[in-house]
């Protein structure tokens, strides 16, 4: 039950940056599909979305992961999708949702792993979930 749990949020996090972002990147290029098992590797050793395939992966961010890393590019609207949706994630599935998009912001945009923490620290997401 937890592992489905797991995998709801970040599944969750990203139809609804998708949604935002007019994500839609079926992209099936060698960048995008090591990408993505790479992300798939990552959530299966950290066990942040253990359900996640790389099919998946590979639908939903392409080679470069837009509607997150553009996100987190574009701080103020970025800040905006992102609050709304840790806004509605329960409480105790924060922390699930953090690793997960924490992961996905370390195999596709690392350079912006410092806007990630601020953006955390902006919508005062709690340090024990880092």
């Amino acid at each position: 039950m937890r592992a489905r749990r797991a995998l709801a949020v970040p599944l969750l996090l990203a139809v609804t940056l998708c949604s935002l972002a007019a994500c839609g990147n079926s992209d099936d290029s060698d960048i995008a599909q090591q990408r993505a098992e790479q992300l798939v590797q990552a959530t299966q050793d950290n066990g942040s979305a253990p359900g996640l395939t790389t099919r998946t992966a590979r639908s939903l961010y392409g080679e470069d992961a837009d509607a997150v890393c553009g996100d987190l590019e574009d701080r103020p609207l970025g800040l905006a999708g992102w609050a709304r949706v840790t806004r509605a994630v329960p409480e105790e599935q924060v922390e699930d949702l953090v690793a997960y998009d924490r992961t996905v912001v370390d195999v596709y945009c690392p350079d912006l792993m410092d806007d990630f923490d601020d953006l955390l620290d902006s919508l005062h997401v709690d340090e024990s979930n880092r």
